[in-house]
């Protein structure tokens, strides 16, 4: 057994280092197809008893229908092929780590993934100084799983990095002086890439994430008064007035930067009445595929060219294309899986984990293609940060059960 445990940490810690460092990449004989498609037969072959569950069914069920959908329907396959084989990865290595419930494993995978993003988030920002388009560059073409000049960290790891920042900052609130300094590094680092990753989005989502995360507590109460106000003050910038002057109010932090002629493009956008700019392009491409998915809601459109599918909101995209019959076995998925993990949790760090899961469905609302590795963060990463300083009160590991802990 213990064997067995040390080779699904291995298959972990390999996955997570050709999704959280992009460099790894440019290594002679390292594919990421092979990589990830090896963790996931690995993990099958280890531990075929913990893959029996309703979530690992309906994903087999949604693999063999997105994949015949996009076939006959006269889509491309391939991109999405990579995405299920990461989301069927991510799904067994979760499926694994709660069958062990082995709290050492995950203290493993969360400080060995730790200090991957941080390697990569340096890195990147050294890059970034030199070239501010770079994090842009690279990441249009890691998005299509191709090659990158210099591996920097791309679109999707900047759309994948915001699901860690509400246990990032709850072990900033909750650890001693001395770890505490190692976490306001961490947070620290990623923040910084965030900011000049120059991806609007994922800047906003991660600015109220790390917000809402910093002023969460253990009161009950006072959380759901505070989601309550945030959600208020949230609407105050549906009103026009209210956007443009917050926009002008911190145009001047991001002088000489993507962010900044983003922002100008959006104050022209408001202005013209969204007739022109990125808000119309954006809406536009939203508007086509909810249009696409009302003339066929249940198994989405007939055929590729009968409808306009905007392609650039994975969620609208994929309920076009595969209809409320696909998108509803998804989220079936996620949220089974996302309940079954978040029992592992101690109750006052679940609130953290369901901040991650919000921040995760912002943003395939707004984007694409964030990347199959969003999932395998989501399902590993962020679940296994929780047990960052936890300590076992006995040695050994008892197959099956879970180890007595102890809070650090």
């Amino acid at each position: 057994m213990k064997a067995r445990q040390n080779m699904l940490t291995g298959a972990v810690l390999a996955v997570g280092l050709v999704t959280l460092v992009p460099m790894v990449r440019t290594l002679p004989l390292v594919s990421v197809g092979v990589i990830v498609f090896a963790a996931l037969i690995l993990t099958c072959f280890l531990f075929p008893q913990a893959m029996v569950n309703k979530e690992s069914f309906l994903f087999l069920i949604y693999a063999l229908y997105i994949a015949g959908s996009l076939y006959f329907k006269g889509f491309l396959v391939k991109n999405q092929l990579v995405n299920l084989v990461y989301w069927g990865m991510a799904l067994c290595l979760a499926n694994a780590l709660l069958y062990l419930k082995n709290k050492l494993i995950f203290k493993t995978v969360a400080w060995g993934c730790l200090g991957m993003v941080v390697v990569t988030c340096i890195f990147t920002s050294q890059q970034v100084l030199i070239d501010p388009s770079v994090v842009r560059s690279g990441g249009i073409v890691e998005a299509d799983f191709g090659e990158s000049p210099l591996k920097v960290a791309g679109y999707a790891f900047a759309h994948g990095v915001p699901l860690l920042f509400p246990y990032l900052v709850y072990w900033v609130k909750k650890s001693d002086f001395k770890i505490k300094a190692i976490w306001v590094f961490v947070l620290g680092a990623v923040s910084f890439f965030i900011l000049k990753a120059n991806f609007g989005a994922s800047l906003i989502v991660s600015f109220f994430c790390i917000l809402l995360s910093f002023l969460i507590t253990s009161d009950k109460t006072l959380n759901i008064v505070l989601l309550v106000t945030m959600m208020l003050v949230a609407a105050l910038f549906l009103n026009k007035s209210i956007v443009l002057s917050s926009l002008q109010l911190v145009e001047p932090f991001f002088e000489e930067t993507v962010i900044a002629n983003k922002i100008s493009d959006i104050k022209g956008s408001i202005i013209a009445s969204g007739v022109e700019g990125s808000v119309y392009n954006r809406g536009a491409l939203y508007l086509g595929s909810w249009k696409a998915f009302l003339g066929s809601p249940l198994f989405g459109v007939t055929y590729r060219g009968d409808a306009f599918i905007g392609g650039h909101s994975f969620v609208l995209d994929n309920l076009a294309i595969g209809g409320l019959s696909g998108f509803s076995l998804l989220v079936l998925i996620i949220w089974g899986m996302f309940k079954r993990l978040i029992l592992i949790i101690d109750k006052n760090k679940r609130i953290y984990f369901l901040i991650s899961l919000s921040v995760f469905v912002i943003l395939n609302c707004v984007k694409a293609n964030i990347g199959g590795g969003s999932l395998f963060i989501l399902f590993v990463v962020v679940p296994a940060l929780s047990f960052a300083h936890y300590k076992p009160n006995i040695k050994g590991v008892v197959r099956g059960e879970q180890l007595e802990i102890t809070q650090y």
